[in-house]
């Protein structure tokens, strides 16, 4: 799983910060932004890594960023991935609810301006995924999601690559391993 998240919440019990972002000060947000630099520096890497041996990848994100995801997509699908996304739909005030619930807790405002450009861009982030958009929707509080997700995620690791790509590269990987 690559997900930025892991490496910060580390990097915060680390700094000795308080999980709860609602209770920052102006100096503990820069504080805090420079962890999360480090934090997506360190993923990145990891990421890369993964890619290079090609392992399957589920990138944990908030999407808001359709070009950048694009992006992404193409560069992923360049080496051989299949991709697909799994958008985890939610109405506003369990997004909030889940949020209060959080080890990791964010303010109230970046919980709804976040929802708002990602509600905004939903039709967007279909149209780059096509056939391999799978929205889970989740709206009832204290629904188990991630079995939910777990549930088409592993449909999808079940199918075989489609890629002409990824075939070539699995076909390499084979003869290597007879010599």
């Amino acid at each position: 799983v690559v997900n930025s998240d892991e490496q910060l919440e580390y990097g915060l019990m680390q700094a000795e910060m308080p999980a709860n972002m609602k209770q920052y000060s102006p100096a503990d947000v820069d504080k805090k932004e420079i962890i999360r630099g480090k934090a997506k520096e360190v993923t990145k890497k990891r990421e890369a890594a993964w890619v290079a041996g090609r392992l399957g990848l589920i990138i944990d994100g908030t999407a808001k960023d359709p070009r950048k995801l694009s992006i992404k997509k193409k560069q992923l699908e360049d080496v051989g991935y299949d991709t697909y996304m799994i958008f985890v739909n939610t109405n506003l005030d369990i997004a909030l609810q889940q949020n209060s619930e959080r080890k990791r807790v964010l303010p109230d405002e970046i919980i709804i301006q976040t929802w708002e450009e990602v509600q905004q861009i939903k039709g967007q982030l279909a149209n780059i995924f096509g056939r391999g958009f799978i929205e889970v929707t989740n709206n009832r509080a204290g629904e188990n999601v991630f079995k939910k997700a777990f549930t088409e995620v592993s449909k999808l690791i079940k199918t075989p690559p489609k890629s002409s790509r990824a075939k070539a590269w699995i076909s390499q990987e084979l003869e290597k391993k007879k010599r």
